[in-house]
């Protein structure tokens, strides 16, 4: 049933809109399925904030990943709530921004993809769209200090999309919050989606496409990851926990290295058929020399270093391999052998059915291995073979290390079907 937002303006919002709109917390964050309506309630709701703001001459933005994005979602919306009162509003579809002129209130449709052009403004209330898709520094560098002075509001929106951004993150927000305010909601607790379209989408689509789009399931496999069914068998069967160090087994590391790139760590123990993670690591812009001290430095008791074939790269500046390095310092380091990438990330695939990870001290990790995707070829519109290299890639390439490495280690044949230690 529609409930009416009387006032300043007429809007027959759902009882999941009208829960979010009527929210007095200073901030909301409402992660919702496809087609709930959220945009069109997003526009009314800044038009709500434009039209009682007490301050002078308020600023509401509209800001989605793209101002394409923008003007594409949400124009239409705000340009025919006001288009019957054109003595009142102006609009400017040239800049994207209606005018309420007797208080000099505006309402702008901005985009991410050019976050220094929303720096120096000022807002009384934003509206992110899409959150999950938008560029990482837009809240805390942009919006949140544009905001301040005058006491601002926020309603950040969007469908998942893995874990890894800000829309996840303030879904782990505390109930008790006193700022924010957080909503979710399925296909089935709005009422905008009849059932059998439900069941004609789940036909259509994957189950973990599914799950996300409909279900708001930040754990579903991603759209082309890599170790979609393997994460989220790992999480559903609860081995995402307290991994505590047991100084009873040896500790493994396995490596990727890098500089500008990070250089990821991590840290092993083999019990049992057992893979445990007690901890991942990155150092960026850290010399290799620090790294290892770092490492050496924790309270562990190694018997492998395992890390990747530049290792064996000659420092030009110092006409010794980082191998050479190394061993200098105490760390002996087994080269993982050089499989094929794709041999490489079946057997990472293969041993993840053995893996716990710590929750705290590798969540890091733990993000990388769900978000790592296949790269998209935008032209043939399909999945290239080749993983994306992207933040994902330095802790995936370094735990493939590890994977491969088994054999040498452990003496098991590389094309058998015994993985367990």
């Amino acid at each position: 049933m529609a409930r009416l937002l009387r006032g300043r303006i007429n809007f027959p919002a759902k009882i999941h809109q009208y829960k979010i709109m009527n929210d007095a917390k200073r901030h909301r964050c409402a992660v919702l399925h496809r087609r709930a309506g959220k945009t069109v309630m997003a526009v009314y709701d800044g038009l709500a904030a434009m039209l009682s703001e007490p301050l002078p001459s308020p600023r509401v933005a509209y800001i989605a990943p793209f101002l394409k994005q923008a003007k594409k979602l949400a124009w239409d919306y705000l340009a025919s709530a006001v288009k019957n009162a054109p003595d009142y509003f102006d609009v400017n579809q040239s800049e994207l921004q209606v005018t309420f002129k007797p208080k000099d209130a505006k309402f702008m449709l901005l985009g991410a993809d050019n976050i220094d052009a929303i720096r120096g403004m000022y807002f009384d209330h934003v509206i992110v769209d899409e959150l999950a898709d938008c560029d990482p520094r837009l809240i805390p560098s942009v919006v949140r200090p544009a905001i301040a002075d005058r006491k601002g509001r926020m309603l950040l929106m969007g469908t998942p999309k893995g874990r890894m951004n800000m829309l996840y993150d303030l879904s782990q927000v505390p109930a008790d919050d006193p700022d924010w305010a957080f909503y979710k909601y399925k296909w089935d607790e709005t009422g905008m989606i009849g059932a059998g379209e439900i069941d004609a989408l789940r036909r259509e689509m994957s189950e973990a496409l599914f799950a996300q789009e409909f279900e708001c399931s930040f754990n579903a496999a991603l759209l082309g990851s890599i170790y979609g069914k393997e994460m989220e068998r790992l999480q559903t069967e609860r081995r995402v926990t307290k991994v505590a160090y047991d100084d009873s087994y040896p500790v493994i590391t396995a490596w990727d290295l890098g500089y500008a790139d990070a250089t990821a760590v991590w840290f092993i123990q083999e019990v049992g058929s057992d893979i445990r993670v007690i901890e991942y690591k990155e150092w960026t812009l850290t010399k290799l020399t620090d790294v290892i001290k770092q490492v050496l430095g924790r309270p562990y008791q190694y018997s492998y270093h395992i890390g990747p074939h530049d290792l064996r790269v000659h420092e030009l500046t110092l006409g010794r391999t980082r191998e050479d390095i190394a061993r200098e310092l105490g760390v002996e380091f087994h080269i993982a052998p050089k499989w094929p990438l794709e041999d490489g990330i079946e057997a990472l695939r293969l041993i993840l059915q053995f893996l716990w990870i710590d929750a705290e001290n590798a969540s890091h990790g733990l993000e990388c291995l769900i978000n790592y995707q296949f790269e998209f070829d935008d032209r043939k519109k399909s999945f290239k073979i080749a993983p994306l290299h992207d933040w994902t890639s330095h802790a995936c390439d370094a735990l493939r290390m590890y994977a491969v490495a088994r054999d040498d280690l452990r003496g098991f044949s590389r094309g058998g079907q015994r993985w367990l230690l």
